[in-house]
């Protein structure tokens, strides 16, 4: 999920002595879809920030690939009701979870997640960031500096003692460098680099008597993370993102630009139709339906290269199960067509 979070900005900027300035104006739009690919088992030093630097790529593996299409809000399910504010989301059918994000003049905002399947996190369908997740500020360019913070709470309050989860992060946005970046197959001349710190602080809380008092019953646990993102002038802006350790000092994930579409015709989420969790999974899957399956409704799993792996119908049935244990790790499409319902297994 944040892989897919790291490549959200499409952004478009003019040069100007070498610098890139992040402006509202270059916020992505609608309609717009990239295709990152993404070396899980590069391991390296990061390289040195600073001005007119040439930072060295070439050597990245594509061992994976993910589409993204940006979508506005009003067209999803939960867009009107849960995230009335949002203008923009992001459809994860892999998560079953759909993304709400607020694009303004001040910066690119994450508003909160909506998980559709049977079996949300803690029980819960909705997400929501309180102060949001503000991904990038704007205008933003070589040596500016910012802080910000975003949090969730989680309450469990369906039998005493009632207990809340918090989740909040402090973030250090730093734009530390600017140069030539070399990629696989390409070079971008002018390019800026934004490191991007974040301190996690997760408390657990407990409310005893159900009058909502709540005490910390244990100590908060802290964790900090290192990331590098790359923006060059023309769009897709953001071409690399490095995710490092807690230090900042060594990398162990990249995810690149591989492809870019900058308009297609939107497709409306009108109601999610068919679950598929869990997912990722190395075991048991199962397939809820809305309503008992039809003689027409048959689900369909394939390789990545079509080849039918499973066809099962779903006639008297409103969930199937089955295993995957006997099939290799990698990514697979399932498909209900009498449904018009499609999306990812990953099966590690």
């Amino acid at each position: 999920m944040k892989k897919i979070l790291l490549i959200l900005l499409l952004l478009s900027n003019q040069l100007l002595f070498g610098q890139i300035t992040i402006n509202s104006s270059n916020l992505p739009t609608a309609g717009q879809t990239w295709i990152e690919a993404s070396d899980e088992f590069y391991n390296a030093n990061i390289t040195p920030g600073g001005a007119n630097q040439t930072w060295n790529y070439t050597g990245l593996l594509t061992t994976t690939i993910d589409t993204t299409i940006l979508l506005t809000s009003a067209s999803t399910p939960y867009g009107a009701s849960d995230y009335p504010a949002s203008n923009l989301a992001i459809h994860q059918a892999e998560d079953s979870t759909y993304l709400y994000i607020t694009s303004s003049a001040s910066g690119f905002y994450l508003d909160g997640y909506y998980f559709y399947n049977a079996q949300p996190p803690f029980g819960q369908n909705k997400f929501a960031f309180s102060p949001t997740y503000r991904f990038v500020p704007t205008p933003f360019t070589y040596l500016d500096n910012y802080l910000s913070t975003y949090k969730y709470v989680i309450d469990i309050d369906t039998a005493l003692p009632y207990i809340r989860f918090v989740h909040q992060v402090n973030v250090n946005f730093l734009c530390d460098g600017y140069g030539a970046l070399q990629l696989p197959g390409v070079t971008h001349p002018n390019t800026l680099r934004i490191k991007q710190t974040e301190t996690s602080i997760d408390s657990l809380l407990a409310d005893t008597a159900g009058n909502g008092n709540y005490f910390s019953f244990s100590p908060p646990t802290v964790e900090q993370t290192t990331s590098y993102r790359w923006f060059k002038a023309t769009q897709p802006s953001i071409v690399l993102t490095l995710e490092a350790d807690s230090a900042g000092t060594q990398c162990n994930r990249s995810t690149y630009m591989y492809n870019f579409i900058t308009s297609v015709t939107e497709t409306p989420f009108i109601e999610v139709k068919v679950s598929v969790f869990p997912n990722p999974t190395s075991n048991l899957v199962h397939v809820l339906l809305p309503q008992e399956g039809s003689q027409k409704d048959v689900f369909q799993l394939c390789d990545i290269n079509g080849k039918v792996i499973r066809e099962t119908s779903l006639k008297g049935m409103k969930q199937y199960s089955f295993y995957v244990n006997n099939l290799q790790s990698g990514v697979y499409m399932w498909t209900v067509n009498s449904l018009n319902t499609s999306g990812k297994l990953v099966v590690e």
